[in-house]
């Protein structure tokens, strides 16, 4: 909290000095994703994710509370584009749109978050940096299916990057290790993993060991991100 208040205050105070400045507002869902992006930077936070889209009014209410004149909105979910565009069309201040799909691609895009450069440069840096990742999510499947020649069980874990299912199985390790090993054959060096509230941090530490294991040339990074839904969101870059 002392960390979110000295960053707050700091954005603030510079955004003082040149009122034309440049703040994002981020929708997120779970408590670690929300501090990572607070950490990097957003200054403001709008409740919301998979199945729990915010209302028009709460992302235009944290638009206009934003510092600056120029406002980088990070949607965060392809369900939420349609409302963020709304927002630009009638908020007082100039939106730019981050069509990140997903936290992961959104925590990407706030690493290139820089208050200080014009809106036009930041966003562009942003854009290129989300788009510069391959994403998976991890979830469980809801109902027994077939799709692409696998056959899937309730209660399976599976793999989507997209809107395309790459990967199921009874084993959540066995689902990481498919999608480290497909990210790796992208050219991927770095594996980022954002565990869900459903894995605790000594059972997301013992999975990121495993892939260590697996695959010894390749850097893994592990945060808490606390989202629902998804056990975890898997970035390769």
């Amino acid at each position: 909290d002392n960390m979110r208040r000295q960053h707050t205050e700091k954005i603030r105070d510079f955004l003082s000095e040149k009122p034309q400045g440049v703040s994002v507002v981020a929708i997120a869902a779970g408590e670690g994703m929300k501090r990572l992006f607070l950490n990097l930077g957003a200054a403001g936070i709008v409740e919301g994710g998979q199945s729990m889209n915010p209302s028009m009014e709460e992302i235009l209410r944290a638009v206009e509370m934003a510092p600056g004149a120029h406002i980088i909105l990070l949607p965060n979910n392809p369900n939420i584009f349609l409302t963020a565009a709304k927002v630009r069309e009638i908020s007082t201040k100039e939106i730019h749109l981050v069509p990140a799909e997903t936290m992961a691609h959104g925590i990407a895009a706030m690493v290139d978050f820089d208050p200080a450069r014009q809106a036009a440069e930041t966003l562009k840096q942003m854009q290129q940096a989300a788009s510069s990742i391959s994403v998976a999510e991890i979830t469980r499947a809801v109902r027994n299916s077939a799709t692409d020649g696998m056959n899937i069980k309730k209660g399976d874990i599976i793999a989507i990057v997209g809107d395309e299912l790459v990967a199921a199985a009874d084993s959540l390790y066995q689902v990481m290790e498919n999608i480290t090993g497909r990210f790796k054959e992208q050219g991927a060096e770095l594996i980022t993993l954002y565990h869900g509230e459903e894995i605790d941090f000594i059972e997301a530490e013992k999975i990121t060991e495993h892939l260590r294991g697996k695959f010894p040339d390749t850097e893994f990074e592990l945060h808490n991100g606390g989202q629902p839904h998804y056990l975890f969101l898997v970035s390769g870059e």
